[in-house]
């Protein structure tokens, strides 16, 4: 804005001298912007070239670090190595042509500007020739240009490859936002299948991968009390037994402790993670690690099941809670929520068939039951 105001300023002084300079001037500072976005559109494609790159890169880190104890369990470091150094490497080259790309956008702008008030000022003079203007008159305006030297530039350079950056940028997170939305004619489950559940009811919502956004969405719409589990529960460092009671109360007494000790242990046994009390180190009382590194997929998404159903919510939606277990401890776990939760109602997004068999009720998608 004070670049902007710096051009706007000095094209009205010169609109007091001599009206064709500032009507140039503030006539071709407008013109000049425009061809810096039009200009602009190869760095744009190359900064979004850029950005991509490198958030593939970190996505890659991200997911090896994640997954390193499993990389190494199957002896795929070397190649997990290579794959990342490839992401790296695209990265670093795709940075090194936006790089290059500023920079020939940056030199063929100063390039303009400069012509251009080079042009004011050889305007100027031919009006002193003439008489037009006085000697004076004609010091100030060339004064005036080189003032406006460093405020076109400026405004024409970052403004140029600020707006690339900025609308790659945008670009990217709106693309992320429009796959996450879904339309309203796109839930595949009938509102009213699950607007009305009763008291103590199980049901199943059996779809696709793919609409279970929409399904939870739906769920949300109906229920906006009800407390919603995502597929990929986020533990906390601490023990297992901390991250299901939860936090400290505010008398400072954690639900871990003897009071509240039964409602814990019920929610770890119906999440069958008895056997975590003999498999880890500790038992129950073994730190998990951040996000539950410390522990097995299995195990992980046992022990946020256990959270889920330690809140006794009275209307609990699960989404795909067993996909990490084998078969038969997903029967077991699918008996176990059923029996503890006859008293509230649940929800359950999933294919599964041991939670199908369990439920009192079964809602399909319209896309696998278009009646």
């Amino acid at each position: 804005m004070g670049q902007l105001a710096a051009v706007v300023f000095g094209g009205a002084v010169l609109l007091s001298i001599a009206w064709p300079l500032g009507i140039a001037v503030l006539v071709g500072a407008p013109l000049l912007l425009w061809l810096t976005d039009r200009a602009g559109s190869t760095l744009r494609a190359r900064s979004g070239d850029e950005q991509q790159a490198a958030a593939t890169a970190a996505g890659r880190a991200a997911d090896l670090m994640a997954g390193y104890r499993v990389i190494r369990g199957i002896g795929a470091e070397a190649e997990a190595s290579r794959r990342y150094a490839r992401a790296s490497r695209a990265a670093l080259h795709d940075t090194l042509r936006a790089r290059r790309a500023e920079g020939v956008f940056g030199g063929v702008m100063n390039g303009v500007a400069g012509l251009f008030l080079a042009a004011v000022a050889v305007g100027a003079a031919l009006l002193t020739v003439t008489g037009a203007l006085g000697l004076g008159e004609f010091i100030a305006v060339v004064g005036l240009a080189q003032f406006l030297i460093d405020p076109l530039q400026s405004l024409a350079l970052s403004t140029g490859t600020w707006w690339a950056s900025a609308t790659a940028s945008a670009r990217r997170i709106l693309d992320e936002l429009r796959e996450e939305d879904v339309p309203d004619d796109a839930i595949p489950v009938a509102a009213s299948s699950v607007s009305v559940i009763a008291p103590g009811e199980f049901v199943v919502v059996a779809c696709e991968g793919s609409s279970a956004p929409g399904v939870l969405a739906g769920i949300r719409d109906a229920h906006p009390d009800a407390l919603v589990v995502p597929h990929d529960a986020h533990l906390f460092a601490g023990t297992v037994r901390e991250n299901v009671a939860g936090p400290p109360t505010p008398s400072g007494r954690t639900d871990a402790e003897p009071a509240e000790t039964p409602r814990v242990a019920s929610a770890l046994h119906a999440a069958a993670c008895d056997d975590l009390e003999n498999v880890l180190a500790a038992g129950w009382d073994t730190a998990v690690g951040e996000n539950g590194t410390a522990l097995s997929g299995g195990q992980r998404q046992r022990v946020a099941l256990a959270r889920a159903l330690a809140r006794d919510a009275d209307l609990l939606v699960l989404h795909d809670p067993t996909t990490a277990v084998d078969a038969v401890t997903e029967a077991r776990i699918a008996e176990r929520l059923r029996a503890s939760r006859r008293h509230a109602r649940t929800v359950v997004v999933t294919r599964a068939p041991a939670f199908v068999a369990v439920a009192d009720r079964v809602v399909h998608s319209l896309e696998e039951n278009p009646a």
